[in-house]
């Protein structure tokens, strides 16, 4: 992990403490999309951060907060680029 998803990362447990991974709502907001859009994502299987799927159904998916700054560092454009 470099250096600009390490701050992305500090500032995710910043923003959720007590958790280690965001679930779809929360995952859609810190994308700036909706949770069917996030849905739709996942069934394409593209443009998305990692996640995992736990016991509860399909729609039951948590997204690692690593994982996510990862994703989230390698969507981010810088001025000039």
């Amino acid at each position: 992990m470099n250096e600009k998803a390490k701050i992305i990362l500090a500032g995710l447990r910043a923003k959720y403490p007590d958790q280690d991974s965001l679930g779809k709502k929360e995952a859609a907001d810190e994308l700036g999309i909706k949770v069917a859009a996030l849905s739709s994502r996942m069934r394409k299987g593209k443009d998305l951060p990692k996640y995992i799927k736990t016991a509860g159904g399909s729609s039951r998916v948590r997204f690692p907060l690593q994982d996510f700054a990862v994703f989230l560092e390698a969507k981010a454009v810088t001025a000039g680029e």
